[in-house]
């Protein structure tokens, strides 16, 4: 967390660092999107963190949001206060990410403007209704919701949404591996080194994932 981290170059590298490591592996045909939540003490004096829903409660601090793939591991994230929603974060990232293949996510990612945005990369979103057994209305509707909902009523379609699970695993595997991500520490405070201590956590994180693929082959 010293001044030299916050220099271009070193961002650049620890970019590259990334990428590499994810293009390690060939991706896979369905990807997974979710948020995990990284609170602070709710005393805590950091104008920079916020209120937000959290499992079954209202906490303070972060949020990870992330595209993940079972190979790879987090192809694309962010990390923004705990007050952001999570289709708001999600219409940043899905730009961000390859063309083509599936994207799957909770009832939170069931929205007009996440399927807009996915059509346009020909990525077919999958995400459980929110109001399910409902009709859509009479409102024009993006063709890949629609197909969505079809694919959900039937095998392939919930089979898609039962390997949303993999991407809860991989949070579960961030958190317990050694060196892995712990509660944040109480100098990782403001976005900015939220943000470094998340980065360097996901690197270590595909170390240990080449690591043990190696071990394993």
């Amino acid at each position: 967390m010293t001044r030299r981290i916050r220099t271009w170059q070193i961002q650049r590298l620890l970019r590259k660092t990334e990428h590499h490591r994810v293009n390690l592996f060939p991706r896979r045909g369905c990807r997974g999107i979710d948020a995990k939540t990284l609170p602070i003490g709710g005393c805590s004096k950091d104008k920079q963190s916020a209120f937000g829903h959290a499992a079954a409660c209202i906490a303070k601090g972060y949020k990870f949001y992330a595209i993940a793939d079972k190979n790879q591991g987090f192809v694309c994230w962010t990390v923004k206060s705990m007050n952001h929603n999570e289709p708001k974060v999600a219409a940043e990232l899905i730009p961000q990410i390859d063309h083509g293949g599936y994207l799957v996510g909770d009832t939170a990612y069931d929205s007009t403007k996440l399927y807009d945005l996915a059509s346009m990369k020909s990525i077919q979103l999958v995400a459980a209704q929110r109001c399910k057994g409902k009709s859509l209305g009479h409102r024009r509707h993006n063709p890949y919701r629609i197909r969505s909902i079809e694919l959900l009523n039937r095998p392939f379609g919930q089979s898609l949404l039962t390997g949303r699970i993999s991407i809860e695993r991989m949070f579960g595997n961030l958190t317990s591996f050694p060196c892995g991500l712990k509660p944040l520490p109480h100098w990782v405070r403001t976005l900015f080194r939220v943000q470094m201590w998340m980065q360097a956590k996901i690197i270590l994180y595909h170390l240990w994932r080449l690591n043990h693929a190696v071990k394993t082959a």
